[in-house]
Order: C-alpha cells, then structure tokens, then sequence
C-alpha cells in the first residue's frame, strides 16, 4: 500500500501521475488515457480523504466571565443565544461548579490548572512577601503548569488570550497575549502599558513579533457582531451607573475577540484559549435590574422603566458573548472539542454605592459549560463538573495523561477510554519573557489600597463586592457617586 508522504510527493498538479503511481502499486498497467482521468480523480478523492483523517482535533476553550445559569436559560428559552443553544444540542450543557473565595485569578487558573489554589499559587489578586511588600499575582506566582504548558511540552501549538494571571508572558508553542495588554480606559492604559513594553522583558505578547500587529487590532474600530452597544443612551440608566464606561467594557470583549480571531487564522494553533470579561464586568453594575427593588439599597435602586431598560441591556450583553464564542467557534469542526465556560453566576447585593451584583457567596456559586465534539453525545447534560475538571478533561481528549496530582478529573459527559496518567506535569521549570516592572506593581498596589479594594496584609478587605472584584486601573476616574469598576482586567 502507498503511503500518504508518497502520494504527496507529486503535488497538486500531479494528478495523473498519482493515478498511474496507484495502479502500478496494484500490480496492473496504467488504463487507457480516457480511463486516466477518472483513475485521477477517485485517486486524489482518497488523497483528500486520507489527509482529511490525519487531521489533528483541535480543542476551543471561551470563558465567559461571570456568565449566570439563570440568564443563560432564560435567554436560551427565548432563543436569543443560537450559538450557545447550537452547542448544547450537538453536545452537552449544565452548571459548572466554582469555588470560594470567587475571585477571578484564582478560579480561572483552576480552570487552566486542574489544581486548587492550595496547589498552584494563585490565591486572590495580591500576595504578601516576607517583608510585608505587597505584589499583585504574575504569572511567576503560579506553582503548576498550566494547559498550555502542558501542550506545549507535547508538541502541541496553543494561542492564549486576555487568560487571567498571564503577565508576564510564559515561551509557549504559539502565541500568548496576557492580561496586562488590554486598558480599562484605553488611552490611560495605553500609557502605562508603554512604561511596561519599554522594558523587554514586561513585553505583554510572546512572541514579540506578533506585538505590533496585536497593538493594530486592539485599536481597530470594526465590528464582529451586530448586537447594538445598549449603552449610547446614558440617561436611560441610573446616575450611579457610568454608561460611558460599560460601553467600552462591551466593546472590549470584541476586541479581545478580533485578535484571537486574527491569531487564530494565522497561526492555524491546535489550542485556543480566549477569555471574555464583558458579562461579569457589566453585571456587577446592572444586575439588580433583574431583581425586586427592595432587594438593593436605597440609593442604588431602579426605577421601573431604568429597571426595564438596564435588565434589557444586560441581555444584550449576553447576546454579544454568544455572537463572539460563534465567530470564534466558526473554523472548528463537528470532531474538535469547543467549549464555553464561566467561572461563577451573580446574586443581589450592594457596594460602593454602585454595584449591584456580586459573586460573594453561594448563591453565585454555579457557571454555565457548554461542550461538544468527539466523544459527547448530543443533548447531553454536563452536570456535575467542576471548574478543576476542565483541564483534565482537555488532557484526556487529546489523549494526553492526566496528573495524578490534579484535583480535578476527567468529566463525565465524555466518552472516553480511562486517560492515561503521569505523576505530575510540573516536571521543569516554566520559561518566562522577563519579569513585571516593579514601579508598575507599585502602582496598581497603590490605587488598589486607594480605592479601598486592600487592606493591610494585601488580603480582600471586610465588605468588598464580589469575590474577583477590582478597581480601575491606572488614570480610570470612578464612576459617578466614587464607585470603581469591579473585576477590571
């Protein structure tokens, strides 16, 4: 039998030589020249289908930040999700558990970990040294390899983009963007990201080579979804709520989109990591419009028609994430894994006298997953999966070992042979592009105590909003009333 790198050899011109080499290797003459053609044809059939099944499966990974079961199936119900529906009904849906304390850097490294923070470092926003310095997370914090490391060391290529707890950026087989590129207020933090790049080694991408042109499509104006910004009406909302602020915060998810998008399509990687923090950003603000108005504080309460107009807004919110995870689905096909993710919901609550969702307690405790590819049988259930499950269960679906020191396994909406296993994955040392500059750490740990988001010790302090949550970033003026934007990246 021909092997495929003989069938290649004569490219895609060579047709008629592919035809004759095929028959000569069934021990008969080459037909006739009217028989020629279509000898070639069936032949270079079976080429394209041989080469079609050598393809390497490729896995999606989208998370929604603070996407909420409760808005998900209502909007699923009312069919204003396609893309999340699509997936549920080719693959499998449910709620993903997280853990407690609910902040971003330390659940979303779970995810890419398989691990608890007890294991891979990352325990909050803020770490305390041993002469009481206090230093906001870096990637050099994080103690386990990530999935990507992982892949990497196996020869896979992964691309990641805006994944919490990244900066600086770690030498993978691919592409990494951290989450120290994107500004809250882009012209601010532009600036400070300036300060960061003119050292080399806080370059926010690896490989540099791809800096300028991520620089490009960060700034780019065009759009990848046609849900209208329901923000271009501040009247209709609240005075607390800064309008201007969430309307860039809801075109900021696509920016994050275009360029993983653009990644995508050039680098052709086997792994794509993307992390969208449009919906928690937004509902820290708005979600008490989905709840009574007894619920919240008196000064932080909707009045019915801002009620009205700001839940509908929030939806929408919800719409563009579902837009962005179908563009970005759109190059995978029916055997690669995709999947879509939330670290955790929201409940009512009041802070800073502006926020009216929170993810504290264990009323937010839920996400949303939704998979499909080899493997899950359509219309499945997705429950009960943890957020330290995703990671291992990446790993088995590749057909890569599981660590047997990854708190998580394995879901069970996968249908797949026991993985095999390895000890641990966290055999080297990770390499990493330099190291944060230390005036920038200065400064972020500065404006966090400020705003009231530190208290001694670098901890959370009494009465913070959200677990995850976090004030602007540098030269972000609060919104109206002194309240800062929460989880900001």
């Amino acid at each position: 039998m021909l092997s495929m790198q003989r069938m290649r050899r004569g490219g895609a011109g060579s047709a008629l030589g592919l035809g004759a080499v095929r028959f000569q290797a069934c021990g008969r003459r080459p037909p006739a020249a009217g028989w020629m053609l279509l000898a070639a044809a069936i032949a270079g059939l079976a080429c394209a289908g041989a080469e079609r099944s050598q393809v390497s499966p490729r896995v999606l990974i989208v998370g929604i930040d603070g996407a909420s079961p409760r808005v998900v199936e209502h909007l699923l119900a009312e069919g204003r999700l396609p893309h999340l529906a699509r997936i549920a009904r080719e693959g499998a849906s449910g709620k993903l558990r997280s853990i407690q304390p609910m902040y971003s850097p330390r659940v979303w490294t779970t995810v890419a970990t398989g691990k608890l923070p007890a294991k891979h470092g990352i325990a909050g926003f803020v770490r305390v040294d041993e002469s009481g310095e206090r230093h906001i997370f870096q990637s050099g914090d994080r103690r386990s390899h990530a999935l990507w490391n992982i892949a990497s060391d196996a020869g896979m290529s992964v691309e990641v983009v805006n994944w919490w707890t990244t900066h600086p950026p770690e030498v993978i087989d691919g592409v990494m963007v951290t989450d120290h590129l994107f500004p809250e207020v882009r012209d601010e933090r532009q600036a400070f990201m300036r300060a960061t790049l003119d050292a080399a080694d806080a370059v926010p991408v690896h490989p540099a080579s791809w800096l300028e042109r991520v620089e490009g499509l960060r700034d780019a104006d065009t759009r990848l979804t046609e849900v209208p910004d329901p923000f271009t009406e501040p009247e209709r909302f609240p005075g607390w709520v800064d309008a201007e602020f969430l309307s860039y915060r809801f075109r900021f998810d696509e920016t994050i989109a275009r360029i993983a998008l653009e990644i995508a399509e050039q680098e052709k990687p086997r792994i794509v990591m993307v992390l969208l923090p449009g919906v928690d950003k937004i509902s820290h603000f708005i979600w008490g419009a989905l709840e009574p108005p007894d619920e919240l504080p008196p000064g932080t309460r909707f009045t019915p028609e801002q009620q009205a107009y700001a839940s509908e807004a929030l939806y929408r919110v919800y719409e563009q994430a579902d837009a962005l995870v179908g563009r970005l689905a759109a190059s995978f096909g029916p055997d690669d894994l995709v999947l879509a993710l939330s670290d955790h919901g929201f409940h009512v609550g009041g802070a800073m006298g502006a926020l009216t969702g929170l993810h504290k307690d264990k009323r937010a405790i839920d996400g949303v997953i939704f998979a499909r590819g080899r493997g899950i049988a359509p219309g499945s259930r997705a429950e009960p999966v943890h957020v330290k499950d995703l990671t291992p269960s990446v790993l088995a679906w590749l057909g890569l070992p599981v660590g047997l020191d990854m708190d998580g396994r394995p879901a069970g909406f996968l249908d797949l042979p026991p993985p095999a296993t390895v000890a641990s994955h966290d055999r080297g040392p990770i390499e990493r592009v330099g190291q944060a500059i230390p005036a920038v750490e200065e400064r972020l740990v500065e404006e966090l105590e400020a705003l009231g988001y530190l208290e001694e010790g670098g901890g959370e302090p009494a009465g913070a909003p959200a677990g995850g949550s976090q004030p602007p970033p540098p030269g972000q003026t609060a919104p109206k009333h002194g309240a800062g934007p929460a989880d900001a990246p």
